[in-house]
């Protein structure tokens, strides 16, 4: 039987966007679109933060990562190219 924590973590991620539905289906995009992603990212201290989205291409096993920067009141921004990964990159 897994406890859940006493306490919240110190880092929140809210009101990531893009979401459809709650986050029960994973956002979609055709090939060669541009997909930004926003997020509110957050921490109780004065620690610098750094934030990525991970995202995996259709077809690939694993997951890459594209940072996001901040543009300000805790608000983040980054984005990715949607792209059919070569077989180096399986």
């Amino acid at each position: 039987m897994t406890t859940l924590p006493k306490t919240r973590s110190r880092i929140q991620i809210q009101r990531v966007w893009p979401l459809v539905d709650c986050a029960r289906y994973p956002a979609k995009r055709s090939l060669g679109d541009e997909v930004d992603v926003w997020a509110d990212v957050f921490s109780d201290g004065h620690d610098v933060l750094r934030a990525a989205v991970r995202y995996r291409p259709p077809g690939a096993r694993r997951f890459l990562e594209a940072q996001l920067v901040p543009v300000g009141n805790d608000r983040w921004r980054g984005s990715f190219a949607v792209f059919i990964p070569s077989r180096t990159d399986q």
